[in-house]
């Protein structure tokens, strides 16, 4: 069955303004916020030990992360490839791409490489995407790692209020991603972003000071109520 793109057709000429421009004062920018800040830190850390790196960001949207990247890292990048299911999205992409050197492709259209790094972000769950995890296994090198993101059944988001959507009702909790990515995977690290904290967001000021405070404590405490776990997998090698 072809997918549906139109939502995110639609949401491609508004998608970063959302949730990057401009100053966090809202949950949703503080989340998407966070998230590239700590995806692109860990780019760095790996750019310290290798170059000449490959890169792809499957369901890259409008190339918001691979721009960072680029301008912080673009030394380190022999080749990347941004990839997404709209076309839409990937338009605009390729008009902000901060090089001309950036691969496009839908896809069903990517070239046949290997990558040290595939990111995943905002999108991937082991229930709905098998096709996706199969194609980053046969497509990273042997020492690659996959950075993606997981949303839990059991974060505060889906507990307070959206455990009757569908695609939340797919979620697995933590504990249950860590059993599925073993079985393939090193789950070398694992970063927790995005604390909800309902009403914060209705006070920014105040929240831009404490919500990084709160996530430090819960990183500790309750690592399940954030929205969304970030992991840098390693694939294991067949013996």
């Amino acid at each position: 069955m072809p997918i549906d793109t139109s939502f995110y057709d639609k949401e491609s000429v508004i998608y970063s303004r959302k949730r990057y421009e401009g100053i966090a004062d809202t949950y949703i920018k503080w989340l998407f916020q966070s998230r590239r800040k700590k995806v692109v830190q860990l780019i760095g850390w790996l750019s310290q030990t290798k170059d000449t790196l490959r890169l792809l960001d499957y369901g890259c949207g409008d190339g918001i992360i691979t721009q960072a990247i680029v301008e912080g890292y673009s030394t380190k990048f022999a080749t990347i490839v941004c990839s997404d299911i709209s076309s839409e999205m990937l338009r605009i992409a390729e008009i902000k791409s901060p090089s001309k050197d950036i691969i496009f492709a839908l896809p069903q259209d990517l070239p046949e490489l290997e990558y040290n790094v595939i990111l995943a972000l905002g999108f991937l769950n082991p229930a709905v995407h098998a096709a996706e995890i199969a194609y980053f296994q046969t497509h990273l090198k042997p020492d690659g790692l996959l950075i993606c993101t997981l949303s839990s059944k059991y974060s505060l988001p889906s507990i307070l209020g959206l455990r009757e959507k569908e695609y939340i009702q797919k979620y697995m909790t933590y504990k249950q991603y860590d059993r599925f990515w073993q079985k393939d995977f090193e789950v070398v690290q694992k970063i927790p972003n995005g604390l909800f904290v309902p009403k914060l967001w209705a006070f920014p000021k105040l929240a831009r000071w404490l919500q990084p405070k709160m996530e430090v404590v819960m990183s500790i405490l309750w690592t399940s109520a954030f929205h969304e776990q970030i992991y840098v997998l390693k694939l294991k090698q067949k013996s």
